[in-house]
């Protein structure tokens, strides 16, 4: 059976370490607590998708060693079709070793990116892009991810796209995507000294449908081609850990539009979902179940549709 999504990217195993203060971190700072757990960015969206639903599989790589090992055994274990999965002999899983602020939720990453991935595998079977619903990429496997994008869209398939970084892949990328979905962290660096207004008009004049900006604990942005923008702020929770929360919003986003969904309201369930990965620490720590979303949804304390200002 044809899976609904695709997802091409980065998966990588996280080190979770809750410290009392990222601003008092020093030797022999002692920690709270240690997790470890899969992380990546399109590998957690995949896991989010997969906990919602959609029949998910990631292409993604990693080494023949322990981390690899458990990257891929967890996501078996949460329903994601692991058999385009690279694993690489010889080669070193990427590690992200992240500290997390007890008193706000926020992180700091320290980030192994891997080592020896490009060698010893065969070319991904592209044509499984085109039996599915839709794709959805990272572009942190610059290569592939591309030519996964150039092949849904020769096929009108649709692309969610999750950028990082403006290589040229990526912004080839940016540009063919159906719904670029960008962090405002991101967003500085891919807009190159244009204002969101006018990367907006520049994308929605091109393929995409309509772009999502991620602001955090200040909601998003969205514009559909056609409309005007408008702002949706956060779902209020309290927040132990924001590691991963964009990766499960990317991932609820993608499930929603696999469906058949209008954006706004595509929008509104990746927000609710964002906002609940960040209650458990780890950014798989609180995936949520479409029930959990659907209160979140139906609550009188949820955030309101406004127009952009």
């Amino acid at each position: 059976m044809a899976s609904d999504i695709v997802a091409v990217g980065m998966a990588c195993y996280d080190h979770i370490v809750l410290v009392p203060s990222l601003a008092r971190v020093v030797e022999g700072c002692r920690a709270r607590r240690v997790l470890s757990q899969g992380g990546g960015v399109v590998a957690t969206a995949a896991v989010a998708a997969s906990a919602l639903g959609a029949r998910v599989e990631l292409w993604a790589r990693a080494g023949a060693d322990f981390y690899g090992r458990f990257v891929v055994d967890e996501l078996r274990r949460f329903g994601v079709d692991t058999s385009q999965f690279v694993i690489v002999d010889g080669g070193h899983t990427a590690v992200s070793t992240v500290l997390v602020d007890e008193a706000t939720g926020e992180r700091r990453f320290l980030y192994f990116p891997g080592d020896g991935l490009d060698k010893g595998w065969d070319e991904p079977d592209y044509a499984r892009i085109e039996r599915a619903k839709l794709l959805l990429t990272d572009g942190r496997w610059p290569g592939v991810c591309l030519e996964a994008t150039r092949r849904a869209v020769a096929r009108g398939v649709p692309v969610v796209f999750d950028p990082g970084h403006a290589s040229a892949e990526e912004l080839e990328m940016l540009r063919l995507a159906d719904y670029p979905v960008i962090s405002e962290v991101a967003l500085g660096e891919l807009s190159q000294g244009r204002s969101l207004d006018e990367l907006a008009d520049e994308l929605l004049g091109g393929r995409a449908k309509a772009v999502v900006v991620t602001r955090g604990a200040r909601g998003l942005w969205l514009r559909e081609r056609g409309r005007p923008p408008e702002e949706l702020g956060a779902f209020p929770v309290e927040v132990v850990d924001t590691t991963g929360a964009g990766d499960v919003f990317h991932g609820a986003f993608a499930l929603a539009i696999s469906r058949g969904w209008e954006p706004v309201r595509a929008a509104e369930l990746a927000s609710a979902a964002g906002a609940h990965a960040c209650t458990a620490l780890g950014g798989r720590g609180a995936i949520p179940s479409m029930d959990v979303l659907e209160r979140m949804l139906a609550s009188p304390s949820r955030p309101v549709w406004r127009p952009a200002g």
